[in-house]
């Protein structure tokens, strides 16, 4: 087993892991990969999976980052209203 940031390296290992973040994002052999992914360098098939890959850099999915956001906004103003005691009609 080897480790490299050099992607056209791997072209000579039997089987290939592609990580982003410490995820595994696709695995198989050089040959496998650019055929499924249509891409002429095993370079532009991660960059194609990282384009695809809707997680952050803290493992946690973009969607699911907006949606907590929007939460926390909601409980800020609800307990906005609450301290200035309530909405006002």
């Amino acid at each position: 087993m080897i480790t490299t940031h050099y992607i056209e390296e791997a072209r000579q290992a039997n089987v290939v892991g592609m990580m982003r973040f410490g995820r595994l994002l696709a695995e198989g052999s050089p040959s496998d990969l650019l055929e499924k992914y249509s891409r002429p360098s095993l370079e532009e098939v991660f960059l194609n999976l990282c384009l695809g890959d809707d997680v952050d850099e803290e493992g946690k999915k973009k969607e699911e980052k907006e949606k907590a956001g929007e939460e926390s906004i909601k409980v800020r103003m609800r307990w906005a209203l609450l301290r200035n005691g309530g909405a006002k009609s």
